[in-house]
Order: structure tokens, then C-alpha cells, then sequence
């Protein structure tokens, strides 16, 4: 065991270090930041590992002693000595060098927290010989926890090696950890369904009575794994219950990013299953009560602020600006859905509806500000990714148009007319900037100077969508800004076509909010085909234009026969590709349900 004389008495190098630390009011994860992780400097406190000379360098200077304080004697101001404890470099083939390895194995199986082994660079190297002498378990954790690190350093391939060669030396009490790490391998390389394998293998075993503390601690995250897996094979239903079983195991332990998943995935896909229920209504007339629909969009919602919440409590801005847009989204298809449900709308649904947009746009406006602090000179934070900018203004725009819509249907034409101009405007400056290569940085300044002042001289129009092809470097980078943006652009030429006072204009506008769903489509479909997005992403992208569609063949006769031929085009054209993501999605799951059955 490490230790240090103090005053003539030994005494153990991370007691030390913990009384050092209590002197000085420091918290574990304070003394660890910004390299090491509070459960590592657990563990050397607790001197159940060994910690390394550079770890000790670290403490030594957070604690605001000498470098060498913890591996030299030192005089002490008081006169006493501290004789060095830490023996020289063990040749690398030692016991204790073995024993760091398999005592933090022994944490992570008691903690299932992988982030002080994360800290690690690498594991302290060992002879092939050496490893083949160790008994089955021995190499089992070895191999595991150098395929844990290759895994967080991105190193795929290797970590995949690892994991399959751990797994059959893996004792009884490893393989839940074992095959979750291999579902992880495949959920971040977009193999979702071979994700579900393991990750479900993981969850058996797990049930399993013969597993008690500390493998059963796993079951949360591996829970919440099975219920990703479900989430990005667009089984929203499973998803639903893996993360219902999830949360009763969720501790005061587990990191607040893990529950912070838990809830925005939950609240995603009981969204994406309110949609569809709405979405049977609105086809057959048949289906859930307008009540239970309704619940189920209140019920998503919930969920999505207690993300939102957990992450604003750990400063998780990534996760923050997260479900802020799902959350936005959410109001906005929740009022849609609402106003093509109910025939006549009443001033209560109007006045709730209108809430419902003010919330959304708040939502909206609040990652645009975080976008724009990011920016300031002298932020530590990275600059935000353009398609958090780009999304946001889409469902800026859309809380814009339906607030036109409203007003429009309500008799307030003089709102309904800002709206409109708002909407506009701001669509054609995020189009514009959506075909430049530079970073969006004066398109912020454009969306929230429009929200404070609210007022545009301009009549709204829009001009020619950028000239986007498969080859152009703007097409090349993250695609679902172009989706949202060519939607809202949509339902802004949709609005625009409505409302004008030619039918020449009108059909001018019908045929642009044609041309933009086309590109939406386009563009959605190469998303979920790539796995950026499970299938029912692209099947609400087809319901909203046929939903658009639908109320033009009411609202516009003059203009039937040709929305009919649009409609019939696009379910000709469109549902292969609906079918063909369904059904891969299908078979994938048919083939995990095979193999739990067995």
C-alpha cells in the first residue's frame, strides 16, 4: 500500500491527500478538474489504486504544494519529516502495475461510471506473456478496460477488438458490462439493431437473480442503452417502456447527462407517438380520443423541460439548446395538429394556442442569445454549430406563420399581416445565408433585432431558393437545417398563396411551397438513409406536406385539380421511400425480437 511518514508514523498517500484537500475546503471534483474525474480521486483517496506520478504532480499543485511533494521527502515547515512513500518505477510487468488495472475494473463494476477510467490515457502496458499467464478473468479485465479507453478516445476498431476478445475470458459477473461496451461500439457506428443485440443480452443478464450488487448497478445504463437503440430504430413504443424501466433505477450517483438523456429521449418519442396517433385521426377519423392526443403532447412536454432543467442545473448548454429545439417543435406540431382537428376553433383554443406559440418562440430566442454569448470575444465555450442556428430560425419562422395563420382565421388581419412579414423576412435572410459557406454569424443579429422590434416596412415576399446541389459544399455539411429550413419556407410560401390577392400570385407561391417540401423530402431521405435519423423522421416530414396539400384542396378550389395531381405524385413517389425505411427498420427489429426469443 502507498503511504507516507509523517512525523514518524506511516501514514497512506491518499488520506493525505484527502486531509490536505478538507484543510482547504476543496471538493473532490475540484481537486480533479480539469483531468481527472471524481470517482478517480475517490479511489486514491480511498488508496484503493495506485496512483500514477503525474497524478500526484497534479494533486500536489491543486493542493498548493511543491511539485514533488507527494514522491520526495520534503521538510515540513514544522520540522518534521516526510519520508516518501511511492516506491521507484515497478518494472512494467510488476504486480502492482497489474493491480491499478484491476482495481479500477473492480470500480467501475461497482460504480458503473466509466469516467475516471476515461481519464486514463492508456493502461499500464503488459507483456503479451504476461497477459497469457493471467487466469480468464485476469485477461478479461485487462482487455476490457484498454478497449474502454480506445472507446472513448473514438478508436473504434480497436475497442471493437478488445470487447470480442474479452467477452468469451469474461466471467459471469463482467458480461453485462462486456456486451453493454460492445452495444455502445455499434450504437455510436449507426448499427443500431446490432446495438439492440448486445445491449438486450446485457439486459437479460441483468434480471437475471444470480446478479446482485455491484453488476446490477449497470442496469441503468445499459436500460437507457436498450431504450436509445429502440429511439434510433424508430420504435417509439419499446423505446417508451425501456426508458419507464429505466427511471426507477436512476440514482443520485448516476451523472446528470444520463438523466438528462433519459428524460429528451422519453419526451421524444412520446412526441413522435402523439404525431402518429394525430396522424390516424386526421387519415382515418378514427383512432385516439382528441383528449388522449392532446395528453400525449402534454406529457411529452413535460418531460422535455425536466431535460431541459437537468441540464441548466449541471451547465450542460449542448444539452440545454437540445431540448429547447425539441421542445419547440413539440408546441408547434402540438398546435398544428390541434387547429386540423378542430373544425370550428373556439376563442379557449385560440387564446391556448397563442400561448403555446409565445412559449415556442421564447424557446427559440433563448438559443439564439446562448448562440450569440458563444460568440463574444474571450468565451471559453466553442462557437455553436450553424445548424443549431439554422433549426432554430426554422421554428422561428414557423411560430411567425401559424401565428399568421391564427390571426388570419380569427379575423386579425392587421396581426395576421405583421406575422407575415415577420415570417418572411426571416426566412429570406436564412435562406440566403443557408447557400453561403461563411458562418452565420449577422444572421443572429437579423432574428433577434426582428423579435424586439417586431415591425418590417417591406411587403412580404420571397425571391429564388439558393441554388443547393449534391455537389455544393453547403450540401455537404449537416443536412437537417436544410429539412427544417425548406419546411418552414414551406409553409411560409403556403400562408403567402392563401392570402394573396391574384390568383396568379397565388399559384406563383403554391408552386414555391411545392418546389421547397420537394427539397425537404429529398434531403430527409438522405438523412434517415444515412442513419442520422430513424424512419418516422421522414414519415412526419410526408404527413406535413400532405396535411399542407389536403387544406389547399379545400381552401384554394381554383387550384384542385393541380394540388390533386401534387398529392397523388407525391404518395406514387414518396411512399417507396417511406416503405423502404420502414421496412429496413422492420426487419432489424424482427431479427433482435428472433434472438431474445431463443
Amino acid at each position: 500500500m502507498v503511504s507516507m511518514a509523517t512525523n514518524g508514523t506511516a501514514e497512506p498517500v491518499g488520506e493525505l491527500i484527502r486531509q490536505l484537500r478538507r484543510q482547504r475546503n476543496i471538493t473532490q471534483t475540484a481537486l480533479g478538474a480539469p483531468r481527472y474525474s471524481k470517482s478517480y480521486v475517490s479511489a486514491v483517496e480511498k488508496n484503493t489504486i495506485r496512483p500514477s506520478p503525474e497524478a500526484l504532480q497534479f494533486f500536489a499543485e491543486q493542493l498548493d504544494q511543491p511539485n514533488d511533494y507527494f514522491t520526495v521527502p520534503h521538510e515540513h515547515p514544522d520540522g518534521m519529516k516526510q519520508e516518501a512513500a511511492l516506491q521507484g518505477p515497478e518494472a512494467i510487468s510488476g504486480p502492482s502495475t497489474q493491480d491499478e488495472g484491476f482495481n479500477l475494473l473492480s470500480l467501475l463494476l461497482e460504480r458503473a461510471d466509466y469516467s475516471f477510467i476515461l481519464s486514463m490515457e492508456t493502461l499500464p502496458p503488459l507483456a503479451p506473456g504476461l497477459i497469457a499467464t493471467l487466469s480468464p478473468s485476469g485477461q478479461a479485465s485487462y482487455i476490457f478496460l484498454g478497449g474502454v479507453i480506445a472507446q472513448g478516445k473514438q478508436e473504434y476498431e480497436v475497442a471493437l477488438h478488445a470487447f470480442e476478445r474479452a467477452l468469451p475470458l469474461a466471467p459471469a459477473q463482467l458480461q453485462p458490462a462486456v456486451l453493454d461496451a460492445l452495444g455502445q461500439h455499434y450504437y455510436l457506428t449507426r448499427s443500431y439493431a446490432t446495438a439492440l443485440h448486445y445491449h438486450h443480452r446485457a439486459f437479460a443478464l441483468l434480471q437475471h437473480a444470480a446478479f446482485q450488487e455491484p453488476a446490477r448497478a449497470l442496469l441503468f445504463p445499459v436500460t437507457l442503452h436498450c431504450a436509445e437503440d429502440y429511439r434510433a430504430l424508430g420504435a417509439y413504443t419499446q423505446a417508451c417502456d425501456m426508458y419507464e424501466q429505466a427511471w426507477p433505477h436512476l440514482r443520485a450517483e448516476h451523472e446528470m447527462k444520463s438523466a438528462a438523456l433519459l428524460y429528451l429521449g422519453w419526451g421524444y418519442c412520446t412526441y413522435a407517438l402523439s404525431y402518429q396517433a394525430a396522424a390516424q385521426v386526421l387519415a382515418t377519423g378514427e383512432g385516439v380520443p382528441l383528449e388522449e392526443m392532446e395528453r400525449g403532447f402534454q406529457r411529452a412536454m413535460v418531460l422535455i423541460v425536466q431535460s431541459r432543467e437537468v441540464c441548466q442545473l449541471s451547465g450542460d448548454l449542448q444539452g440545454e439548446t437540445a431540448a429547447r429545439l425539441l421542445l419547440a417543435v413539440t408546441e408547434l406540431d402540438f398546435i398544428a395538429r390541434r387547429r386540423q382537428l378542430v373544425s370550428t376553433p373556439g376563442a379557449e383554443l385560440l387564446t391556448s394556442c397563442l400561448s403555446l406559440l409565445d412559449e415556442a418562440e421564447e424557446q427559440c430566442r433563448q438559443v439564439l442569445v446562448s448562440c450569440q454569448d458563444m460568440l463574444k470575444p474571450g468565451t471559453a465555450s466553442a462557437a455553436p454549430h450553424p445548424e443549431t442556428i439554422f433549426v432554430a430560425l426554422a421554428y422561428l419562422v414557423r411560430t411567425f406563420i401559424q401565428r399568421a395563420t391564427l390571426a388570419r382565421l380569427s379575423g386579425h388581419e392587421d396581426t395576421a399581416r405583421r406575422e407575415r412579414a415577420l415570417a418572411t423576412h426571416l426566412c429570406q435572410h436564412a435562406l440566403d445565408a443557408l447557400g453561403e459557406p461563411e458562418f452565420p454569424r449577422a444572421l443572429l443579429q437579423v432574428a433577434l433585432s426582428l423579435q424586439a422590434e417586431r415591425s418590417i416596412d417591406d411587403p412580404p415576399t420571397l425571391s429564388r431558393l439558393p441554388d443547393l446541389t449534391e455537389d455544393a459544399a453547403a450540401f455537404e455539411q449537416s443536412l437537417p437545417d436544410h429539412v427544417e429550413v425548406y419546411c418552414a419556407t414551406g409553409e411560409v410560401a403556403e400562408e403567402l398563396g392563401r392570402t394573396a390577392t391574384s390568383s396568379a400570385d397565388a399559384h406563383d407561391y403554391y408552386a414555391y411551397a411545392d418546389h421547397c417540401f420537394h427539397l425537404a423530402l429529398r434531403f430527409a431521405n438522405v438523412i434517415v438513409s444515412s442513419h442520422q435519423r430513424e424512419p418516422g423522421y421522414l414519415v412526419r416530414c410526408h404527413q406535413r406536406y400532405t396535411y399542407l396539400l389536403e387544406e389547399r384542396s379545400t381552401t384554394a378550389p381554383e387550384v384542385w385539380e393541380e394540388t390533386s395531381r401534387t398529392l397523388i405524385d407525391l404518395l406514387k413517389n414518396g411512399l417507396p421511400q417511406v416503405q423502404n425505411a420502414i421496412i429496413s427498420a422492420q426487419v432489424s427489429l424482427s431479427g433482435v425480437t428472433q434472438e431474445q426469443q431463443r
